[in-house]
């Protein structure tokens, strides 16, 4: 999921100033909206006079009208540029999709004549940021257009230095390493903070003690910054296997760490026998300072608070070949389902039903309000909804 927020706050901070109104009259129509926008409908004859009743049909005219409104910036099959882009997914799923063209917007303002020629072909999309996600459709689609932020990646500090704008094109390690260049930091990527305590930076720090003292088998501690400890964990993350990521979240306790760690070491043994297979249970403790400090800053979307916390959440698998696909799935559900009964965000789970009733009909009044079409849960089929699953996923 890492990226995903950096483009929906993107997507948010926009849509409220730019293009007609918060709101749709009940009588919108997407051609009238794309003629003031800009659109030459005449020089594009296909978007006013054709009906296309097949995705093939609608996604030819949708990526050809953006490659006539934005030339240079859409990518199409069979081009080396399109292959490149294609091949240089994190996950090997992502990297099998084939959309029909790629869209490369140069500045926000190109995002809503993309959505209305979207609309009006009824063409599924996909977002690519610059982060990554594990299952096929997630940042692509199949036969739609794929957005990708490659060429938007400013970064601006703003509000007097206490704010960031960040462009959806960036990865964490960009936003890092700029920040670091002017003396300031943001949390992001795993990391859950909303506060940031600082502290003298003393290497083998007294607090250590104990947990240096633990027997390792390969030891990488030392004083790092933000940027340089994304890279570190580049290198047991490589491009160009499958992936999966199955989270539970459940309040810490050492005696069902260990439980959930015996567990995880009797499941793998069932695939281990998988080509390439890296097997991980990452323990990602959300501490109750953590949570302290989100509750200055106005709380959080699942409405934790310090007396529920601290929490831990796990775990994901990497392979190399698509026959261990139902065999390795299997396993982490079965991990998942033996450790505690939470919501996870593989693409079969429900993820946003899980944050609760209240905090998931808060989202839809959002909705409502900006998407009153649904466009993003219907032409957008590939990430979670607000209903439940993927929409590619959910009869799956």
């Amino acid at each position: 999921m890492r990226g995903i927020t950096i483009a929906l706050s993107f997507l948010l901070s926009f849509s409220r100033t730019f293009v007609q109104s918060t709101f749709e009259a009940p009588t919108f129509e997407a051609a009238e909206a794309l003629r003031n926008n800009g659109v030459d409908m005449l020089a594009i004859p296909a978007l006013s006079t054709s009906s296309n009743s097949t995705t093939a049909g609608a996604c030819a005219v949708a990526c050809s009208a953006l490659a006539y409104q934005f030339e240079g910036d859409v990518l199409h099959s069979n081009t080396s540029t399109y292959d490149t882009f294609t091949t240089s997914y994190w996950s090997l799923q992502q990297a099998s999709i084939s959309p029909h063209c790629i869209f490369t917007p140069t500045t926000p303002f190109d995002i809503p004549t993309f959505i209305l020629i979207s609309r009006l072909t009824q063409c599924s999309f996909a977002m690519n940021s610059g982060g990554h996600a594990a299952f096929a459709g997630a940042r692509s689609i199949q036969g739609g257009i794929t957005v990708a932020f490659d060429k938007m990646k400013e970064i601006a500090l703003e509000d007097g230095r206490s704010l960031v704008g960040v462009q959806p094109g960036n990865t964490w390690h960009d936003v890092y390493k700029a920040l670091e260049e002017e003396g300031v930091a943001v949390v992001g990527g795993r990391m859950a903070a909303s506060e940031f305590e600082y502290a003298k930076l003393t290497p083998n720090a007294p607090i250590f003690f104990e947990y240096l003292a633990i027997p390792a088998i390969q030891d990488g501690t030392m004083i790092r910054t933000l940027a340089n400890l994304t890279l570190q964990m580049n290198i047991p993350n490589p491009n160009g296997l499958r992936q999966t990521f199955w989270t539970a979240t459940f309040k810490l306790d050492k005696e069902f760490s260990s439980f959930a760690a015996d567990l995880f070491f009797e499941e793998v043994l069932g695939v281990a026998d998988a080509s390439a297979l890296l097997p991980s249970l990452t323990l990602q403790v959300t501490t109750d300072p953590m949570l302290q400090n989100s509750a200055k800053k106005g709380g959080n979307t699942l409405d934790l608070s310090e007396q529920d916390g601290p929490l831990l959440l796990l775990s994901n698998m990497m392979w190399a070949s698509k026959t261990d696909d139902d065999r390795i799935l299997g396993t982490n559900k079965r991990i998942i389902d033996r450790a505690v009964a939470e919501e996870k965000e593989s693409q079969f789970q429900q993820v946003i039903p899980s944050y609760g009733a209240e905090n998931q009909a808060r989202l839809k009044a959002v909705a409502r309000e900006y998407d009153q079409q649904g466009v993003f849960q219907h032409l957008q089929p590939g990430y979670f909804k607000l209903e439940g699953a993927p929409s590619l996923w959910e009869q799956q």
